[in-house]
């Protein structure tokens, strides 16, 4: 058993913490997930408005995997929700499966929800998923490797790819199963940039 923590960050008097199972004693690490899980204005050629950031925190021994929606149900225009899952360091490399992350990112309803389900952490019991073997049918193996390779690069890349926004999303959490935990760590991504 894995244990995640896990927060919600969405609109409060401006983009803030909501709810969660641990609260960092980190002012910088705390400020740099309400940074980061703030919108970062993507919108897909689809007209999809979600996709996933990951990246480690400074000062705490956490690794961050959210997953952001834009909150069309929110008066105040630009607002998301985010649900961030910190995985601790040391269990990085327990993980099997990283796409499996996706069925554990749960969008609030809307602003009155209950939303004390965020304040428990998560047991991950990966025998308890469900193994996708479809693969990727709408990708090349050249996609592939090119997605791969930018991940194993030093410096920041850009990659634009005309690929479905929710195949994008798994495929980069299926490549996190394929490096190790001690280079996972110095990666950072985001799904959705509005950057050219």
């Amino acid at each position: 058993m894995i244990e995640l923590h896990q927060m919600l960050h969405g609109y409060r008097l401006g983009h803030n913490y909501v709810q969660g199972s641990i609260f960092l004693p980190s002012i910088h690490d705390m400020d740099k997930i309400a940074t980061l899980s703030d919108w970062s204005e993507f919108v897909d050629k689809g007209g999809e408005r979600d996709y996933i950031t990951a990246y480690p925190l400074l000062e705490s021994p956490y690794y961050v995997i959210a997953k952001s929606w834009y909150a069309d149900e929110m008066r105040r225009p630009g607002c998301v929700w985010t649900h961030s899952l910190l995985i601790q360091r040391n269990d990085l490399g327990k993980i099997t499966d990283y796409s499996q992350l996706l069925g554990l990112f749960k969008r609030p309803v809307g602003d009155g929800e209950d939303l004390s389900g965020y304040s428990k952490s998560i047991l991950l019991n990966e025998t308890s998923f469900y193994y996708d073997s479809k693969g990727f049918p709408n990708l090349t193996e050249a996609k592939v490797s090119e997605l791969y390779a930018a991940m194993l690069l030093q410096q920041p890349v850009s990659i634009l790819k005309e690929i479905d926004n929710t195949e994008l999303q798994k495929l980069l959490l299926k490549l996190y199963n394929y490096l190790p935990s001690d280079l996972l760590w110095q990666k950072s991504f985001c799904s959705g940039t509005s950057l050219p």
